[in-house]
């Protein structure tokens, strides 16, 4: 969000002939803000009710036990809170992350990535319309469920990545 507004006022100004500085600290601003409202959420959440690990025992045999584990996210409603107020801060950034994207949408793909960033919020939509139907149908098995959740995280990562990074190198 910072670097594409800060881009996008950039070239703004520069199309009307005026001078304009921008500063670390505006730049820095939303960030910070952003940041210490996640990091005050997850404190909370971590002292007033954390997360707790719990095993089930799914079969008792002459080999032995077979049990998983699996963490969850606390016994209060506090718990739920903050994961409430941590995903609608998540999707806050996101949304106003697409709106300056979009402001910034006949920038020279030079200066900025407004193009790739909607290439990877329209991989983010299809990994979120594939991937909840997915892991809800695995939930009762835990390792293909783990399966599931980790290729979502790591194809999420990796798209994002190469979508920044590579037209970059290319560019360069």
């Amino acid at each position: 969000f910072s670097k594409i507004w800060r881009i996008r006022r950039i070239i703004q100004t520069s199309q009307k002939c005026k001078r304009v500085q921008i500063t670390t600290k505006d730049v820095m601003g939303p960030f910070v803000i952003f940041l210490t409202l996640t990091i005050t959420l997850l404190l909370v959440w971590t002292i007033v009710d954390p997360m707790y690990w719990e095993r089930h025992i799914t079969s008792k045999g002459r080999n032995g036990l077979s049990s998983y584990g699996q963490c969850h996210i606390g016994n209060s409603w506090v718990s739920m809170a903050m994961a409430s107020c941590l995903l609608t801060l998540g999707f806050f950034m996101l949304f106003i992350s697409n709106i300056e994207a979009y402001r910034a949408r006949y920038i020279s793909t030079e200066y900025s990535e407004s193009k790739y960033i909607a290439i990877i919020m329209a991989g983010f939509l299809q990994m979120l319309l594939i991937g909840v139907p997915i892991m809800a149908l695995v939930y009762s098995n835990p390792p293909a469920d783990y399966l599931v959740k980790s290729m979502i995280i790591i194809i999420l990562c990796i798209s994002m990545l190469l979508l920044i990074f590579v037209p970059k190198m290319i560019h360069h």
